[in-house]
C-alpha cells in the first residue's frame, strides 16, 4: 500500500512540475530559403507585453538576404543583409508597441536557411 501512494504521489508530482505555462507568444520563419523569394509574418501584439525580442540565426550559401523588422506605426525598427561571408546571428530587444509588427525577409539572389523569430515577452 505504501508503495502505492508513494508510486501515484511521484506520477502527480512530475506531472505537475513538468506542466509550465507559456506566457510568451513568438511567431516568425523556420526555413529555405532560395533565390529572389520573400516572406513575411505577422504578430499582433497586445498591450500586456513590455518588449519585443528579434532572435535567430541566417545562414546563406550564396547571394544575400535582407531581414526587416517594422513596428505598428510602420516605423523600421531592425534592418540587417545577411551575405554568405558569416553566419548571422540576431538577439535584439525592442520596447513593445501594441499592434501588428511584420518580420520580413526578401532574398537578393540569396540561398540558404533562415531561423528567426518575434518573441513578446509580458
Amino acid at each position: 500500500m505504501k508503495y502505492k501512494i508513494l508510486q501515484i504521489t511521484m506520477i502527480s508530482l512530475f506531472l505537475f512540475c513538468s506542466c509550465q505555462k507559456d506566457s510568451n507568444i513568438r511567431f516568425g520563419f523556420d526555413t529555405n530559403f532560395e533565390k529572389d523569394t520573400i516572406g513575411i509574418t505577422i504578430m499582433n501584439v497586445d498591450h500586456t507585453a513590455k518588449f519585443i525580442t528579434l532572435a535567430g540565426e541566417v545562414i546563406v550559401d550564396e547571394g544575400e538576404v535582407l531581414v526587416e523588422l517594422i513596428d505598428p506605426n510602420g516605423k523600421l525598427v531592425f534592418s540587417e543583409q545577411f551575405d554568405s561571408s558569416i553566419i548571422g546571428e540576431v538577439n535584439d530587444t525592442i520596447s513593445a508597441i501594441p499592434g501588428n509588427w511584420r518580420l520580413k525577409y526578401k532574398s537578393i539572389k540569396g540561398i540558404g536557411l533562415l531561423k528567426m523569430h518575434l518573441i513578446a515577452l509580458n
